[in-house]
């Protein structure tokens, strides 16, 4: 097995401090808000080089998750490893191929498609590239209120303009934003713009899917801050997904290691990093630069 290779590219960050994850409060373990039972998402392709040939790949097999109220579980494991489908598969926008997944004491996949909708109104998700995820041709406005619209709520059109204005500024973006368009913000603010729309439905879980990666060093740590700021002030829960270890032990209250679809170890964030129990939790821990 390779060791994982050190970040090159700022994913661990110098302006983080070493200091315990969210809140330091003990959240109380009562009815988890999200259950992961036993998941798997299997892939299909198809050959027809001199013949037709089917071959089937698992990129998540078997992988089961609960999730607290207020707690913020880290799933961290290097490119590859299934993370992002795992967490598309969570909020159903990939169907697994078995297992369940469970919101709220609910089953995502058993209800009917009105159902369902309303199920997902309380899980939304903040993607890696900011960039990707706004339409360059609308403005800002219109894109943060676009899901109040979908889900009908407000009392009307000035009503989720004024929504989406008040969310914006509570993400740190001016109201004046509202006018203009992506391309005119820097990765951060586009960042900021793009949780403030996922905000708009008062989830109650926020998938974080490696949310400041892509953005510069200088501007990764506020991003994490307003999200912990965030959770605190919203009561959220959130599944944090990265492939950095010094961001997940930041952010974190329980950490999940994935590796080839499978997760090789889950447990308190302290336990994890401290005591490591797998071989490859203690690998990606050694590939986390020492802060001078």
């Amino acid at each position: 097995m390779n060791k994982p290779e050190k970040s090159g590219d700022g994913g661990v960050l110098s302006g983080i401090p070493d200091e315990p994850a969210p809140g330091g409060t003990e959240v109380p373990r009562a009815e988890p808000i999200l259950v992961v039972d036993k998941v798997c998402v299997r892939f299909s392709s198809h050959h027809t080089v001199f013949g037709r040939r089917h071959s089937e790949n698992y990129a998540v097999r078997d992988v089961s998750l609960e999730l607290f109220h207020g707690q913020t579980l880290g799933l961290v494991g290097e490119s590859g490893c299934g993370k992002t489908t795992t967490g598309r598969a969570i909020l159903g926008l990939i169907a697994p191929t078995s297992g369940r997944v469970l919101f709220e004491g609910a089953d995502t996949a058993s209800h009917d498609r009105k159902q369902r909708r309303a199920l997902r109104r309380g899980m939304q998700i903040v993607f890696q590239d900011p960039a990707g995820a706004l339409n360059p041709r609308m403005r800002i406005g219109d894109i943060v209120s676009e899901p109040m619209l979908i889900h009908g709520i407000g009392a009307g059109a000035q009503d989720r303009r004024d929504r989406a204005a008040a969310m914006l500024e509570r993400c740190g973006v001016n109201p004046d934003a509202l006018r203009r368009r992506p391309h005119e913000f820097s990765g951060g603010q586009r960042q900021r713009i793009v949780i403030a729309r996922a905000l708009t439905l008062s989830p109650r879980l926020l998938v974080c899917d490696e949310p400041t990666s892509a953005l510069d060093v200088s501007v990764q740590s506020q991003i994490l801050n307003l999200l912990k700021d965030l959770q605190r002030d919203l009561g959220l829960s959130m599944l944090f997904i990265s492939h950095d270890m010094a961001v997940i032990r930041h952010m974190c209250d329980r950490i999940a290691v994935m590796r080839q679809g499978s997760i090789v170890e889950i447990g308190d964030r302290d336990r994890v990093i401290d005591a490591p129990e797998a071989e490859y939790t203690r690998r990606l821990l050694e590939a986390v630069p020492a802060v001078a």
